[in-house]
């Protein structure tokens, strides 16, 4: 079973009724045969262009090929991506952590976006805890590696990804799907589109998810880790006249199931109580601070609390585009609203040593205005962009709640009901907390590009993006007991940042399959503030703005017919005054700190291969490399962690795919392998050797009929089928004595059927 993602969000949801598929940066593995081999056509540049005329590393997948990989969440997607990574720091459907070619940002508080936008139709999704959804009824889903600042409303230093939706359509037409997997996993989903008029056209989707999770607790006896969710989308385009149009979208979306669980990896030695060595601790035969081990099953634990994971979530948006002569207007609106409550386990074990609660509400507009036009040798774009953003959050502690009778019984006076927040009683430190942050955020732009061919075969393009932006921040910390609350801190803050960005690139068409390009452009994050449950006002101190200058030449190449295609791009990343998020334990209570690091150096490639040597027989191969490097970074305890490899950057990343048609009297065959492969991976910027995954691989396996008329489908589809155990993301917390452990889900196997008309 393909991990469920359990966070649908107001974003989860505009994607949420959605299909996809496509190859890497040069086509689409899976689709039906045809000699052309990089035939998909994308909008990375905001307008229709096939992929190998790009002059931008991009990945894009059609609708078809994700449902063949059984990719069915926004974050799957990473498996068949090189250099994309995306991490679960809060277990998987909560909130993702995406790293392209290195750029990233390791925090897992629902205030800070990361440098890497996630857009659906056009949509920013800047809430952290929308980023996670389900995926269908798309067209397709674009990767693009780089800055992109000159042609996106919300500017970005690593680079974006796009879903784009499938649109209504001019005739009837319908489609729907219906699987079966391991742990009782269901889906079904269903579209229905067509003409209310001459003039307008619908589209309606739905999807109803539920499993009951690969997670089993022992305590309870129920399966964790599954998902129970439901959405659905309104689509409306109306052509107002012969040059002006309009586009409606409205969704929404509710998730309600039992939070994601972890596994607790003890540190403690069970005889002394002191920290255990790395390699006893990999063996497993550590405790926690309250004496409890993980039994040896990595998909098993024992849980006391099973607490709520919910979501409800809701946006719609409207675009305008407006044909004057020889310019294109666009202006595009957009609003989303998301309410969230993870109550999470966060000790991943039967005592209650510590459990926190993250509310989340968000909203979120934006309006972006656009223009573009072209003539013969030139091609433009101009736009200017809007954000406004509320985040509040509402974030409880709970540490050490069964050892509250033990230190009341010590002085019931010095310590009510066992409080203790000092540790004065030397036992430990025992409270309940609330910290309530609300940041809002405003955002202007101004950005434009234009592309002039110099001479028929050289092109060159020259963007800039000037942005502005402020945000305020306030912060209460309060201790909350039956009888009394004591408030520990209130502080207001704000910050303003502003920046200039620009590319400058050129493209050479050698020959009518070959295409040469090389780019230099400038990224830029603004500073923020660290969201997180911290226990002194010092933490809560503005971070910088970090910055990006990015070197990249490639190529993109068609041969034998153009049965081949092979596409690579190589890049130099100086990275200055990069966000970076660290977890630093005290000896009491660990502290939050979101710093910058004075500098990283990047450097790498991807390579994507792509061939049907004979028809119905396809290969897509697609290698990723990195280097990456901190450099003269003191973190916040003043270790020196100069050289350390970036979190979440695996050196290698590599995804392999063939296919194999049969065409039968009856309809058509189909078999397909996938392997996917990351080699070790950190993910902290200590580069500790616990808080890390060693390399590894998956396998999966889909066989699939098609009638001939196309219009149903059965198949059968397995994932993972080497049962191999890896994590997700961990997190170090020993000053309670434990890892964190995120683990993704085993072998699984499944079947589905699907008709479309």
């Amino acid at each position: 079973m393909k991990k469920k993602l359990t966070g649908l969000s107001a974003a989860s949801v505009l994607a949420i009724l959605m299909a996809g598929s496509a190859a890497a940066q040069t086509s689409d593995p899976g689709a039906n045969s045809r000699v052309d081999t990089g035939a998909i056509v994308v909008t990375a540049q905001r307008r229709e262009q096939r992929l190998q005329d790009v002059g931008l590393s991009v990945t894009a997948f059609s609708a078809e090929t994700l449902q063949n990989l059984g990719v069915d969440d926004s974050t799957a997607i990473a498996e068949f991506v090189p250099n994309l990574e995306i991490g679960d720091p809060l277990g998987a459907g909560s909130q993702p952590a995406i790293f392209i070619r290195g750029i990233g940002l390791n925090d897992f508080n629902s205030n800070n976006a990361g440098p890497n936008g996630v857009y659906v139709d056009e949509v920013y999704i800047s809430s952290p805890s929308a980023q996670a959804f389900q995926i269908f009824d798309l067209d397709r889903v674009e990767v693009l590696r780089g800055p992109q600042g000159t042609l996106y409303g919300r500017n970005t230093t690593g680079g974006a990804i796009n879903f784009i939706t499938a649109r209504p359509t001019a005739s009837p037409t319908a489609s729907g799907r219906l699987s079966y997997g391991s742990f009782d996993t269901v889906t079904a989903e269903g579209a229905v589109s067509g003409p209310l008029s001459d003039d307008v056209r619908a589209r309606v989707a739905a999807i109803y998810n539920y499993g009951d999770g690969y997670i089993l607790n022992r305590v309870t006896g129920n399966r964790n880790n599954g998902t129970s969710n439901y959405a659905g989308r309104l689509l409306i385009d109306a052509d107002a006249s012969d040059n002006f149009a309009l586009r409606f979208n409205l969704h929404g979306g509710s998730l309600d199931t039992t939070a994601p669980q972890y596994r607790s990896q003890g540190v403690l030695d069970p005889a002394t109580g002191a920290p255990c060595s790395v390699s006893a601790i990999q063996a497993g035969g550590c405790t926690d601070a309250l004496g409890y081990v993980s039994p040896t099953d990595l998909r098993t634990g024992d849980y006391n609390r099973e607490g709520d994971l919910t979501v409800d979530s809701w946006g719609g948006s409207l675009t305008a585009e407006w044909n004057v002569g020889d310019v294109t207007l666009v202006s595009l609106s957009a609003y989303e609203y998301l309410d969230k409550l993870q109550q999470e386990e966060t000790d991943a074990s039967p005592n209650r040593l510590l459990e926190l609660d993250y509310g989340t509400t968000s909203e979120t507009f934006t309006q972006e205005l656009r223009a573009n036009g072209e003539t013969d040798s030139m091609r433009w774009l101009a736009g200017l962009y809007y954000l406004w953003e509320e985040i509040d959050q509402n974030q409880t502690a709970d540490l050490f709640r069964d050892l509250r009778p033990l230190v009341e019984s010590i002085d019931p006076v010095a310590f009510p009901g066992g409080f203790d927040p000092d540790g004065a009683s030397g036992v430990a430190p025992i409270f309940f907390s609330r910290t309530l942050n609300s940041q809002r955020t405003e955002s202007v732009a101004a950005y434009a590009q234009v592309e002039y061919d110099i001479t028929n075969s050289l092109q060159v393009t020259l963007g800039g993006r000037y942005t502005k932006e402020s945000r305020d921040f306030t912060s209460s910390l309060t201790f909350e007991e039956p009888s009394f609350d004591f408030p520990v801190f209130a502080i207001t803050d704000g910050l303003d940042n502003d920046d200039f960005s620009w590319r400058l690139a050129l493209d050479y068409q050698a020959t009518d399959d070959v295409l040469l390009y090389a780019s230099y452009a400038t990224g830029f994050k603004s500073g923020g503030f660290n969201g997180g449950v911290v226990f002194d006002p010092v933490a809560l101190a503005p971070i910088g703005e970090e910055s990006l200058a990015a070197y990249e030449l490639g190529f993109k190449s068609q041969f034998a017919d153009r049965r081949v295609t092979l596409n690579a791009a190589a890049f130099y990343y100086d990275y200055s005054d990069l966000q970076v998020f660290t977890l630093v334990n005290t000896g009491g209570v660990p502290t939050q700190i979101l710093d910058n690091a004075a500098d990283a150096k990047i450097t790498g490639f991807e390579v994507e291969f792509v061939a049907e040597p004979v028809d119905d027989l396809r290969f897509n191969i697609g290698l990723g490399y990195l280097d990456t490097e901190l450099q003269n970074f003191q973190s916040g305890t003043g270790l020196d962690l100069s050289g350390n490899r970036l979190a979440l950057a695996p050196k290698w990343s590599l995804s392999g795919i063939v296919s194999y048609d049969w065409h039968l009297g009856a309809g058509t065959l189909r078999a397909q392998g996938s392997l996917s492969y990351r080699s070790h991976v950190f993910f902290s910027t200590e580069n500790d050797p616990l808080i890390a995954q060693d390399g590894y691989g998956l396998l999966g396996a889909r066989l699939q009929y098609e009638s001939p008329d196309k219009s149903w489908h059965a198949a059968v589809f397995g994932e993972n089928l080497a049962d191999t155990d890896y994590l997700t993301y961990a997190v170090d917390l020993s000053d309670f004595g434990f890892n964190q452990l995120m683990v993704a889900p085993g072998r699984s196997f499944g079947a589905e059927v699907g008709f479309k008309f």
